[in-house]
């Protein structure tokens, strides 16, 4: 009879999946804005152990997504089987387009990570604005893990975004050796993914992209 009872009460008042689903992905937030301002600090001051610091912590991000993904699944489960907490469902929703979207940023800032180790290898640090427009991608982090947690517009992580693109994009007017193409590139795709997040298509995604791309050719030309 308890057993019954305690399945009874679980169905009736499961734990909470949005909170579940917020706790398995704040830290996965943090530590990406962390990184990316890791990376940033980096390539400003030329200081390779720091870039090299940032890769490993890069790496380590994998198995908190992973976690992610099973509180995802499993909070979706609870929602749907719970009538009180089926109404936890269209958040989730925000947190599942996210979810693919997400991994890639995740994957992009490690291979940027790596590129901005490789070129701090070759010597010295990287010109502005591609630090600012790194420290830019860990604004937009931050605040795509305040759209998602309280449901809001998703204008700020947009913005911070396609600014990270200009500000990168700028740079290839003036450079245009390999390193710095990848890296531009590794910017421009980490940006990509936070759009998407946002809930953007992909063609309206690269629309903005080539929209402040354009702004910062006619920038380069001044």
């Amino acid at each position: 009879m308890g057993g019954g009872v305690a399945l009874a009460v679980n169905y009736l008042f499961p734990i909470n999946p949005e909170r579940l689903v917020e706790r398995a992905a704040g830290p996965i937030f943090e530590e990406l804005a962390e990184v990316l301002e890791e990376i940033a600090a980096s390539l400003g001051s030329g200081d390779l152990e720091r870039a090299e610091r940032a890769l490993l912590r890069s790496r380590e991000l994998d198995d908190r997504v992973k976690s992610f993904s099973e509180a995802l699944a499993a909070g979706q489960e609870t929602a749907r089987l719970s009538p009180t907490r089926r109404r936890a469902l269209k958040h989730l929703e925000l947190y599942a387009a996210a979810g693919t979207r997400i991994d890639l940023a995740v994957i992009n800032t490690r291979v940027l990570a790596r590129g901005a180790a490789n070129a701090l290898r070759s010597g010295g640090s990287a010109p502005e604005p591609l630090p600012g427009a790194v420290r830019e991608l860990a604004r937009s982090v931050g605040a795509l893990a305040t759209y998602l947690e309280e449901s809001g517009e998703p204008d700020e992580a947009r913005w911070f975004a396609l600014r990270a693109a200009e500000e990168a994009t700028v740079l290839l007017k003036e450079r245009h050796d390999l390193a710095t193409s990848v890296l531009v590139g590794q910017v421009r795709a980490a940006a990509i993914d936070i759009l998407r997040s946002t809930g953007l298509g992909q063609a309206e995604a690269l629309a903005k992209l080539e929209e402040v791309a354009g702004r910062a050719s006619e920038l380069g030309r001044e």
